[in-house]
């Protein structure tokens, strides 16, 4: 009787201990902290992330994200994002929302001369789905040409390595675009 006393008591130990690191991780901001040093950490070189607060089970809003490649650099300020937990566990990244106060991308000019151009492929292991992404303040440049766009309002996903757009609404100095339907 009492190696059955301690075998459940080490049972519910252990099973408290999972539950209290899981919301460790996805309810308390130490657990934000850690889990995107964690992530940063094996993160692509050029990749900074600033100042996060908030946790996973409620949205993280992170002061800036920069990312620096080969002829390319993209910033983004105030950004927050939102995400459903429990589709993760099925190689489904739901997220709720998708917001970024300004975004910059610069593109560094190249001679491209001679070079064959293509379209690139990536396969992703999970599926992606955005219900509502805004992202205000775009300005893009190549050293030559500069856009700005107001704001960007975009959702849909990718699934199966297929890009799918429900809703798209941009606002900018040339023009307005509202479209909206299925486009894959």
């Amino acid at each position: 009787m009492r190696i059955v006393l301690r075998i459940l008591l080490a049972a519910v130990v252990a099973l408290g201990l999972v539950l209290g690191t899981a919301y460790w991780v996805t309810g308390t901001q130490s657990g934000t902290n850690w889990l995107l040093a964690q992530a940063t950490a094996r993160a692509p070189e050029g990749l900074s992330v600033g100042h996060a607060r908030g946790t996973l089970l409620r949205g993280i809003e992170v002061a800036s994200l920069e990312l620096r490649s080969d002829g390319m650099e993209l910033r983004a300020r105030d950004v927050a994002i939102d995400i459903e937990l429990l589709p993760f566990f099925d190689r489904h990244l739901v997220v709720e929302t998708l917001g970024a106060g300004s975004v910059e991308l610069l593109v560094m000019q190249r001679d491209t001369a001679g070079v064959e151009q293509s379209g690139f492929d990536v396969e992703l292991p999970l599926a992606i789905t955005l219900q509502a992404g805004v992202m205000n303040n775009l300005r893009y440049s190549d050293g030559t040409t500069t856009l700005a766009v107001e704001q960007i309002t975009v959702a849909g996903g990718v699934r199966d390595n297929r890009l799918q757009i429900r809703r798209l609404e941009a606002r900018s100095e040339l023009a307005d675009l509202d479209l909206a339907g299925s486009i894959d």
